[in-house]
């Protein structure tokens, strides 16, 4: 007969891990971009996935080894050499394990030629054609930042520095960065409106 507390976990929502809820956890959904939700295949790792659909999972090549299933057993050196990336290196071994020789790759990084590459498949068309639609999102000034900076600039007019060190108006603490951009934005905007009442 169970005690209290074993009953209790019993009637607890708490699913119990086994090998085949375990398995159920790592279903992860795939968030963001629908086009490459609608062609992902789950049964193959990111690096793969990304790999069949034309994108690169690492920016750096240089962080990170590359996937291999079925790695060959035996390595044909002169074809190896010629594939070898920055920082990365073959090591020729005699039949008792002992290191012949070192193979390096070539330059490192900063020194190679990225050459733009074409769009290969149409997953990454879709991708660019999507990026190309894009609408850049504008900032609108609320009437309470216009009166504020409408402040700023008839006590400082353009002297960024000035307002930044202005304790009565700037009480935010914005860097004297943060306040030109607003003010350019503020400006930028007010502009426009005057052009859509024109």
């Amino acid at each position: 007969m169970a005690n209290p507390q074993q009953r209790q976990k019993q009637k607890s929502g708490k699913a119990k891990l086994t090998r085949k809820t375990a398995q159920q956890r790592k279903k992860v959904p795939i968030k963001g971009s629908e086009i490459i939700a609608a062609n992902w295949d789950k049964k193959f790792t990111l690096k793969q996935n990304y790999a069949r659909l034309g994108l690169v999972a690492t920016p750096n090549p240089l962080s990170g080894g590359s996937e291999k299933l079925n790695p060959p057993k035996k390595l044909d050196v002169e074809k190896e050499k010629s594939k070898l990336k920055a920082n990365e290196a073959i090591i020729e071994r005699d039949e008792a394990g002992n290191v012949v020789n070192i193979i390096y790759g070539k330059a490192p990084l900063e020194d190679m030629d990225i050459e733009p590459v074409e769009a290969k498949t149409e997953v990454v068309k879709q991708l660019e054609e999507q990026a190309s639609k894009a609408v850049k999102a504008t900032r609108v000034v609320s009437e309470n930042e216009e009166k504020w900076l409408q402040a700023l600039v008839d006590k400082h007019g353009d002297d960024y520095e000035a307002m930044f060190r202005d304790r009565k108006l700037n009480t935010m603490q914005n860097s004297a960065g943060q306040i030109k951009r607003k003010i350019k934005v503020w400006r930028e905007n007010g502009k426009k409106q005057k052009m859509v009442a024109a």
